[in-house]
């Protein structure tokens, strides 16, 4: 494995080996998506392995200040929807389901509230 497969996998059992794939989709409501019971738990699972502080590249996305900004600037949204001139995340991982993405965007759409 290269450097940097060896780091994702490191980074991934430092957030709890979370399967965030085919697994969790039968769970997933497009019409639940609070920041502290859906958006929260989604950056906990495939983003902050990575993004775990305002020094990491990309910054910080641990708590809902620094999601909330992600969300307001549109880069989460163009991230994560894997958007000409973003960056597709999350990195080097599979793409979150369509599931997942339509509820950050329904969360940012509401102007992505601290509920």
């Amino acid at each position: 494995l290269s450097s940097s497969e060896l780091y994702l996998i490191r980074q991934w059992i430092a957030t709890g080996a979370i399967d965030s794939g085919a697994c969790n989709t039968s769970n997933c409501d497009t019409n639940s998506y609070t920041f502290s019971g859906t958006i929260a738990p989604l950056m906990q699972s495939n983003c902050v392995g990575c993004h775990y502080a305002a020094s990491s590249p990309g910054g910080s996305l641990t708590d809902y200040s620094s999601i909330m900004n992600a969300a307001v600037n549109g880069k989460l949204i163009g991230d994560i929807s894997h958007l000409t001139s973003y960056n597709a995340m999350p990195l080097g991982g599979t793409m979150l389901q369509d599931c997942q993405i339509t509820q950050v965007k329904k969360w940012v759409a509401a102007g992505a509230p601290d509920n």
